[in-house]
């Protein structure tokens, strides 16, 4: 800790009173960030709207990405297994408002991430063609060379940062 506090030339210690404790503290001087506005400014700007099917079995983790996307003026959808994915996904082009992306967690299409792809990519007038994102947790993500031969056109790691997020769905 001292090291990493001196390398940041910044001051660490401690104050101590026998019978009350002590107490440890440290400072570190830090340049000002853009503001979060500039930030939002700038995602809108690059991104637009987007139509967003999020697939996720946890509906926690997916009502996070639902508010994150949404904020962000993103059209933003959730469904909870592989078969209510396929079933938003025919409604979608049937009511003539395709998504633009499908974010879909690995457990909810495992074993057969290609099978799932092949089904989508396999009937565009029943699906749309939206671009299929492959979300996985920390440890489990496979190599981006055979995400994308099952047919997925990205991969994310959860958890998802906001730059990750961005990149894809330019």
């Amino acid at each position: 800790s001292k090291k990493l506090v001196e390398l940041m030339d910044g001051r660490i210690g401690f104050t101590s009173e026998v019978g009350k404790g002590s107490m440890f503290w440290f400072s570190i001087a830090f340049e000002r960030q853009a503001s979060l506005t500039a930030l939002s400014d700038n995602w809108d700007a690059r991104i637009g709207t987007r139509r967003v099917l999020i697939g996720d079995g946890n509906p926690l983790i997916g009502r996070i990405l639902w508010k994150r996307l949404a904020l962000r003026g993103q059209i933003v959808e959730q469904a909870t297994d592989r078969d209510s994915v396929l079933a938003a996904l025919k409604d979608a082009v049937a009511s003539g408002t395709p998504y633009d992306f499908v974010l879909v967690d690995r457990l909810l299409v495992a074993p057969g991430l290609s099978s799932f792809c092949d089904e989508v990519r396999q009937a565009p007038e029943t699906y749309g063609t939206p671009k299929l994102v492959l979300m996985s947790r920390v440890g489990e993500s496979g190599r981006s060379d055979l995400v994308r031969a099952a047919g997925f056109d990205a991969q994310l790691q959860q958890p998802i940062r906001q730059r990750a997020l961005l990149d894809v769905l330019r």
